[in-house]
């Protein structure tokens, strides 16, 4: 059973050179209306965008926001955000 709200985080394939990829986070509410969806979508643009992250290899990342859409899912219940992040990653010296 899934629990509400809730974060999950997709991955993409790197670029060839591995030196640029896409994240994906999905974002789920039951609360009725949008104020919920709205807000944790907020704190993770707040949390990812134009920040600069570390890899475990040492390698820095830069996370930038592309887009985000925002649906009701076929229960009629669920409002359901996706947002996509660019990642800049630096090559390793």
């Amino acid at each position: 059973k899934t629990l509400f709200p809730y974060t999950t985080l997709f991955r993409s394939n790197k670029d060839d050179n591995g030196l640029e990829a896409v994240i994906t986070l999905h974002i789920g509410s039951r609360v009725e209306g949008t104020k919920e969806i709205r807000v944790l979508m907020d704190k993770c643009h707040a949390a990812l965008h134009n920040q600069d992250l570390t890899l475990e290899s040492g390698q820095s990342v830069l996370c930038q926001f592309l887009r985000h859409d925002m649906v009701i899912d076929t229960d009629g219940v669920t409002r359901h955000g996706v947002m996509r992040f660019n990642l800049l990653i630096s090559e390793v010296a």
